[in-house]
Formats: structure tokens, sequence, C-alpha cells
């Protein structure tokens, strides 16, 4: 296994023997994503001519790798994000002291920030394409925002449903993944709301247009961003001294060039490990 998290695994096994030369070390491997101890189902991609040789590591990962991860995310719920009071404060603002509400709180008037909830979820598994111009990020997403009570009941005060295409460029420094996007394209597809608010599809989009224009779609990667670094920390990268790395997305493939270091101490344990094996 290369990485496993709860129920969900991904492997990288050896295609053939790796070749090794006096400058280079070049081994081919397939991934594979499963889920439950089953396997998801992944279509074969096709390998890049060139090589790459900019970085100490240099490697190349393929669309249906990474799509058979969110297919397995999906499936687990991990793609579900609930926010609540300090969350919604800090993606939509907090501007109870100025006495100017903001979006959330035009589009839902008359309810204090902590006394609502929303929930952003997908409604099938997000499709990821990789292009010379970056990487698309394809998702039908469902937003819901609930008014809590205090017997634990919820009434949903706003939900929508919309298509969105966002292209995004990925980097990795200060051992942290970062997204940027670069252009954001939605559509809303429904939109129902508690007879209280009326609102329409024409009030939802100018309220959107606004959020997305204060940064709010950045606000909603970071938590992508988070989860992503995450993850990488569980397999001890955070534990080296990454440099130099640089992500390019070609046609069906991301090529990841980087230079790296081992922390002094943790090379200090590997070969205080090694020599007892040597006396032996």
């Amino acid at each position: 296994l290369f990485i496993q998290d709860g129920e969900i695994a991904t492997s990288v096994e050896l295609t053939a023997d790796p070749l090794i030369t006096s400058r280079y070390i070049e081994s081919w491997h397939e991934g594979s994503v499963s889920y439950k101890n089953s396997s998801v189902t992944q279509k074969p991609s096709a390998i890049p001519v060139e090589r790459v040789e900019t970085r100490m590591f240099n490697l190349w990962v393929s669309e249906p790798v990474i799509n058979s991860l969110l297919f397995a995310a999906y499936k687990d719920d991990r793609l579900t994000l609930k926010l609540t009071d300090g969350d919604l404060k800090k993606l939509f603002g907090d501007r109870e002291s100025e006495k100017q509400p903001n979006i959330l709180q035009q589009m839902i008037p008359g309810i204090p920030m902590h006394d609502l909830m929303m929930k952003l979820e997908p409604l099938r598994p997000p499709v990821i394409l990789f292009k010379p111009l970056g990487t698309v990020m394809q998702a039908s997403i469902a937003m819901e925002v609930n008014v809590l009570s205090s017997s634990n009941n919820t009434d949903t005060a706003l939900y929508l449903e919309m298509d969105s295409e966002t292209i995004v460029h990925a980097s990795y420094a200060e051992r942290k993944i970062c997204l940027r996007p670069s252009s954001n394209v939605w559509v809303i597809k429904v939109v129902r709301s508690n007879p209280v608010i009326v609102l329409d599809q024409n009030e939802v989009e100018h309220y959107l247009e606004a959020f997305f224009s204060i940064g709010g779609l950045e606000k909603i990667i970071s938590y992508v961003e988070f989860y992503i670094t995450s993850l990488l920390d569980k397999k001890g990268l955070h534990y080296f001294n990454v440099t130099n790395s640089v992500m390019e997305t070609n046609e069906g493939y991301v090529t990841i060039a980087t230079d790296f270091s081992f922390p002094r101490q943790l090379l200090e344990n590997f070969l205080q490990n090694l020599t007892p094996m040597a006396r032996s």
C-alpha cells in the first residue's frame, strides 16, 4: 500500500524491474485504488513518451488514478462539507459588529449566524481533467442552508443545485498544497427556498456572484488544500525538506518534479538502524 486512510487505499505496484543507470533510477508503476477492499475500476491510461529529468525526483500521475480516488472519497462521504457559526463567519465574513449583514445574512435575513448550518455536498463523483492550461475540476454540487433549533430539529431555508467547472493550478511549498483557481464557471440548476424567504434564481445568482467576487471560491478551496495536505502528512512527506517543486499538467496527466533532502535526525536514525544489520 502507498497511502491508506480509513477504508480507502492506494497502491503503486511495479510493472517491471527498475532501470538503474549512472544518472538515475527509473521505475514504472501501476496505480490502483480500493474502497472497502474492493478495487475501483479505472480506464487504462497512455504512458508519456518524454522523460522528465528536471529535479531529483520526477514522476507523472494519470487522470484515472486521481478520479478513482475521488470516486472512493465520494462513496465514503469524504467530500461533504458542513459549516456552522465560526466557519460561516470565516467564509462569508463577520459584519455583525459593523451592523451590516454579510451575503449569507442578506439571503436569509433575520436569522443569527450561530443558528445557521450550511452543507455542501457533491451530487455525483467529481471529475478531474488534466489539460495544458491547468487542472479542470468538474462537479455537480448541492448547497443546503438549514436553521438550527434548540430541539435539534432543522428547517431548510435554502437549497440549490449547481454545476461548476473550475481551473486550478497546484503547487507545493512550505509543506502545504496550494490550489490557485484561475477561472470558475457555474450554472444553477435548482433553487428551492422557504416560503418566508422567497428567493428566485436570479437573486441567488446575484448573491453567488457577489460571494465569488470577494474570494469565496478561494476560501472553499482552502478546505480541499487542508485535506490533501493532511493525507500527504500521514505518509510522512512533512518530514522531508521539499524544495523547487514543479507541477505541470498535460493532456491526461500531471508531471511532478521536486528536489528534496532528508532532515539530519531522520538520516542519522536511518544510518543507526543500518549499523547493526551491517555487523550481522
